[in-house]
């Protein structure tokens, strides 16, 4: 019953937010969207802001889908263990690659390159 009482209590608040929001000259739509239309500067600014918003809502709703999808563990294992680590030596890269590479014997040098020419 409290719960409804507070709900209860905040739709005056609300509607008077509204009713000071409304073009009083037209009485069709919000002064908010009157004046951004009126100023396409803040009106990109304003679009900045709810792609944004939108993005943040996007991502957290799919990370709930995610939590109930795969599980909390899941979710935080792909967003907070650090990446495995990687092999930066030469050596290590070139072990992935077929044997079909050139030996040094076979490279030509530049001299032999002109001449090939």
């Amino acid at each position: 019953m409290m719960k409804l009482w507070k709900k209860i209590v905040l739709i005056p608040p609300l509607l008077f937010a509204l009713w000071l929001l409304a073009d009083k000259q037209n009485g069709s739509s919000f002064a908010v969207v009157v004046a951004l239309s009126r100023h396409p500067p803040s009106l990109r600014v304003y679009r900045a802001l709810l792609e944004v918003g939108l993005m943040l809502l996007c991502g957290s709703l799919s990370l709930i889908v995610w939590e109930y999808a795969a599980g909390t563990r899941v979710v935080g294992i792909l967003l907070f263990r650090p990446p495995q680590p990687i092999q930066t030596s030469i050596r290590g890269i070139y072990q992935a690659v077929p044997a079909s590479l050139p030996d040094d014997d076979n490279v030509l040098t530049e001299e032999e390159a002109r001449d090939a020419c």
